[in-house]
């Protein structure tokens, strides 16, 4: 029976390894906003089109490349929800959480299944293991619709894992893992790695009354027959993968890492420390080189540990423990070295995408793992040899905590950055049949003339619906509802000229969202050029009602006339309500969001 306080503890323990998933899914209730960008205009945006507004289903869409990868799944997953809720971006990024969380209860089971430790060990790793895997800091993963490509062939791998750790008969294991493996290769170019790291091993067992590893099992011909079904599952897709294959022509040449293997290195070193670079006041790039050094120094010292124990290995019950962590942990580095591969060309630079923390994080999880396998008799040792053990793991433990929380702090401000981002690039999409020419569609789409070819028909069919703005702005400039209601100041230069002001409000009728950008020709008549959101509102204190919001905005010269009269408006969209604002001369920069 457990003491009151460890039972404590363990409650405690549970609650703060379910903790960061709530929290993320808040934050991402609180920041998604409901609109396709960059990625997401070709994948799913040309095969949506295709079907809802040319009429037929393009298997050769559904097929073709998009980069190195062949997105099927991701599509398919797409089309089923634009059939049901439209091209809602908000119902996949929910899947693509519910996946993760779907990852974080099969880590949870393999932890349960692996480690001999008492409970509350296991809840310690589990709490590091959340931490690690919803962390905020990858916010484009967690924002970005088509980023579910990310975390499908975890998924997969890992439902792999627990397939093999599992009672099954070993036929059942081959055609699962198969299909599992299917999904993950048609999900992103590292998923064809589910057949080789999640393979059903035949010797693999699990036949204990306590569900424990026994040891291995021996080889038949039915194991045989059922291994060379897989291996020929395998060739068969990666012949179907690679058909018609060819290499994206913007995209560096593979051998350039062959060619630089001292830049290759460092960009493999800094992709390692990639997950928590930020946040310590450092350049995330120096940051990243440093962290990924010492995470290549804790990869040496855990093979001394496992050779150390080679005969507890070798046994039999060591690498069955071991086996699902080392598999997570060989993900995260041979998805490294792809991408070393593929991305070096584009400078070291590039090793610090967010994105690419949804598969460097890996690395980090098949560690917590191993150290939890290798920490197994721990609660065996002599009250000495814990006692000289305590110091290392308090250590490691408020240098873990100095990492992890600058981290998640700066991947809490980055989402709300990305939210104001995808504000004001849905904002363009809203304005595209009145200022079709809107500079603000760059940021939406880098081609917006490809961009327009998929929006507008996706718009007249409802399949996406931002909300357009209807023509009263066109009529409101005219005979705005009240003038000198803020003011803005231009600063023009060579490539364009910047825009800044407060928006200052005294109705309580009307709340502004965004601010309007005309040019007036020789003949007094106004033209809508742009529209930009506001950036925060501040509710003044004091009696009666004041609102003031500011906002900032560049425009390309290219985008208007040098000499155009710029002229700004403060928009109410939902209640159709337009108030002039005055320029004046002098600075009216709004200050960085606190």
């Amino acid at each position: 029976m457990k003491r009151p306080l460890q039972g404590l503890a363990d409650l405690s323990l549970i609650f703060a390894a379910f903790l960061p998933p709530l929290l993320l899914a808040v934050l991402i209730n609180n920041c998604w906003v409901n609109i396709p960008v960059w990625d997401d205009w070709d994948t799913p945006g040309l095969f949506l089109k295709e079907y809802f507004v040319q009429g037929h289903f393009s298997w050769r869409l559904l097929f073709a490349q998009h980069n190195e990868s062949r997105l099927v799944v991701p599509k398919l997953l797409n089309w089923v929800v634009a059939h049901f809720s439209g091209w809602n971006i908000r119902v996949m990024l929910a899947m693509t959480w519910l996946t993760a969380v779907a990852i974080f209860a099969q880590l949870l089971w393999l932890l349960r299944k692996t480690v001999r430790a008492s409970a509350t060990v296991r809840w310690c790793f589990a709490v590091a293991l959340s931490a690690v895997l919803f962390s905020p800091n990858q916010s484009e993963n967690w924002l970005m619709s088509i980023q579910l490509v990310v975390f499908l062939p975890p998924l997969c791998l890992i439902s792999c894992l627990v397939v093999q750790h599992s009672s099954l008969a070993y036929r059942t294991k081959v055609i699962m893992c198969a299909l599992l493996s299917l999904v993950s290769t048609f999900s992103n170019s590292n998923g064809i790695l589910c057949w080789i790291l999640g393979a059903p091993l035949p010797w693999l067992s699990h036949k204990g009354p306590d569900g424990k590893p026994t040891g291995p099992a021996k080889l038949d011909r039915v194991s045989l027959t059922w291994t060379a079904i897989y291996l020929l599952g395998l060739i068969a897709t990666a012949l179907v993968y690679f058909w018609d294959y060819t290499r994206p022509p913007w995209h560096p040449a593979m051998g350039s890492a062959l060619r630089n293997p001292v830049e290759a290195a460092q960009y493999f070193i800094a992709w390692l420390g990639n997950p928590f670079c930020r946040g310590m006041g450092f350049d995330p790039l120096k940051s990243a080189f440093a962290l990924g050094l010492c995470v290549s120094a804790v990869l040496v010292i855990f093979l001394l540990a496992i050779w150390r124990r080679l005969q507890w290995i070798s046994s039999g019950h060591g690498w069955i423990q071991l086996h699902p962590w080392a598999v997570l942990t060989l993900y995260g580095l041979v998805s490294g070295l792809v991408t070393v591969l593929g991305r070096v060309g584009f400078g070291i630079e590039q090793a610090i995408s967010v994105r690419y923390i949804g598969f460097s994080c890996y690395v980090y999880l098949g560690l917590i793992g191993l150290s939890a396998c290798l920490s197994d008799t721990l609660d065996d040792r002599s009250p000495a040899t814990i006692r000289r053990w305590t110091p290392a793991w308090i250590a490691g433990a408020v240098l873990c905590f100095t990492i992890f929380v600058p981290s998640w702090l700066d991947g809490r401000a980055a989402f709300h950055w990305r939210r104001i981002g995808c504000e004001e690039m849905k904002l363009a999409i809203r304005f595209l049949s009145l200022i079709p020419m809107n500079p603000a569609l760059a940021r939406v789409y880098p081609d917006p003339d490809h961009l327009r070819q998929i929006a507008i028909p996706l718009i007249e069919k409802e399949i996406l619906q931002p909300g357009l703005v209807g023509s009263w702005p066109l009529q409101k400039i005219q005979e705005p509802d009240g003038d000198d209601s803020g003011w803005f100041t231009v600063k023009r230069g060579p490539a364009g000229c910047k825009i800044s002001g407060w928006s200052i409000i005294s109705d309580q009728d009307f709340s502004p969202g965004c601010v309007l950008v005309t040019t007036t020709d020789a003949g007094n008549r106004e033209r809508l050029e742009t529209a930009a959101i506001l950036s925060w509102p501040v509710r003044a204190r004091g009696t009666g009602y004041l609102c003031v919001s500011g906002f900032n905005l560049d425009l390309p010269s290219a985008s208007f006339p040098q000499a155009a009269r710029l002229k700004l408006y403060s928009a109410d969209l939902k209640r159709q309500k337009l108030f002039r604002l005055i320029e004046r001369e002098g600075n009216s920069e709004v200050p960085d969001m606190p």
